[in-house]
């Protein structure tokens, strides 16, 4: 069985799952260089299948991550689904569902606790689930309205970075802040319902509005400060939130996803105060969400057919595109730049010794990684005990 999965939201991407494994997945921006590319991700899909080696005709479902979005941008999506895979049906999975499979179905484990966090999708911000024997089970939801992950990001755009988009920056000032100065003042912010086991937004408001009293409660103190308060409530309420349903349910296995699980400090947490065994989605933002639509509607229909379904493990994230020497002479000649280029055999000498003199280098090789993270494939490199590298990169 073969499945797309296409998401068009923020971080639009494309994915192909073939019997259950992920054969290729990329995400829009990688083509267009705009940061998050929203809507209809024609270079993926295209691109999917030419790194697949797949025809469309071979598809048997296209799947769609995320359920609701405006009229306009539905109709571009389904028009051009329906252009290329004529008869195929097109099946739409719930935002949060998606990141559920995204970490379940490629976690390897037959039962774990699913855990997704972020701002908004499909009407929720946050859902814990437990996977078993290769169905998800839905356990406990919080609202849009009752978003940590929209705390997070008010207090992003309130330091003057873009949400949805920097707050891995907020996580990084927070290792320079006093979060005592504040957090008296955040706390009131965003608690923890200890009963319903869901978050409660305590402002009152949200978007703009919540920025903006956030902005008023918050005056006088300093960036670092503040940001080191957001970082501390959302360990603190994540955390509660685990150990309590880690107790309640008896699984100690937790998998996660959401735009929430980049914080890789608050990971850190949860696997020295709340369970060794985390399984964090590579892709964990809404990037990932066509990996997890295909991944959900291949493991239903496997269900549908009284076949086993449980989680395949993903065995790495080098799932995009990748160019031969040939294609990569055509380049240097395209831009003019063939008199300039010298190859080698023994590459990795020969960065490491640029480095050590302090040059910026770009590494391309090999088929490009699926997700934020730069894992040397598609990586800028530098030293990191020259102090000038900051300054230098940013």
């Amino acid at each position: 069985m073969i499945v797309l999965g296409v998401c068009d939201g923020h971080d639009a991407g494309a994915a192909l799952v073939k019997d259950g494994v992920v054969v290729a997945a990329v995400s829009e921006e990688r083509f267009t260089r705009v940061k998050h590319q929203r809507g209809v991700p024609r270079n993926a899909i295209h691109e999917v299948f030419r790194v697949a080696g797949l025809s469309f005709d071979e598809v048997d479902y296209v799947a769609v991550g995320g359920v609701f979005r405006r009229l306009k941008r539905a109709f571009q999506l389904e028009e051009y689904l329906l252009k290329l895979f004529p008869g195929v049906p097109q099946i739409y999975v719930d935002h949060h569902l998606c990141h559920a499979a995204s970490a379940y179905r490629t976690c390897g484990w037959d039962r774990a606790l699913i855990v997704t966090i972020d701002a908004a999708g499909d009407g929720l911000s946050a859902t814990i689930s437990l996977g078993k024997s290769g169905e998800i089970v839905p356990l406990y939801q919080s609202s849009a309205y009752n978003s940590v992950g929209d705390f997070f990001a008010s207090i992003t755009e309130l330091l003057g970075f873009r949400p949805m988009s920097d707050e891995a920056k907020v996580a990084c000032m927070a290792a320079h802040g006093d979060a005592s100065k504040c957090y008296d003042v955040v706390r009131d912010f965003i608690d923890l319902d200890v009963k319903g086991l869901s978050f409660r937004n305590r402002l009152g408001v949200v978007g703009v509005e919540a920025v903006k009293l956030m902005r008023e409660k918050l005056e006088g103190f300093s960036s670092f400060d503040i940001a080191a308060a957001a970082q501390r409530r959302l360990e603190e309420l994540v955390l509660s939130l685990l150990g309590r349903v880690v107790d309640e349910v008896g699984e100690r296995r937790i998998v996660f996803a959401g735009g929430i699980a980049a914080n890789v400090h608050l990971n850190m947490r949860i696997r020295e105060e709340v369970s060794r065994d985390l399984y964090v989605f590579p892709h964990m933002g809404d990037g990932g969400l066509c990996v997890g639509a295909a991944l959900e509607v291949w493991a239903r229909m496997r269900l549908v057919d009284g076949k086993d379904a449980k989680p395949r493990r993903l065995e790495h994230v080098f799932l995009g595109p990748e160019y031969g020497d040939e294609s990569i002479r055509e380049a240097f000649k395209r831009y003019g730049v063939e008199g300039k280029v010298e190859f080698y055999d023994d590459i990795g000498g020969v960065v490491a010794d640029l480095l050590l003199k302090g040059f910026v280098v770009g590494r391309f090789s090999g088929r490009m990684e699926f997700g934020p993270r730069a894992l040397g494939n598609r990586s800028v490199l530098a030293l990191p005990t020259d102090k000038r590298v900051v300054g230098d990169l940013n």
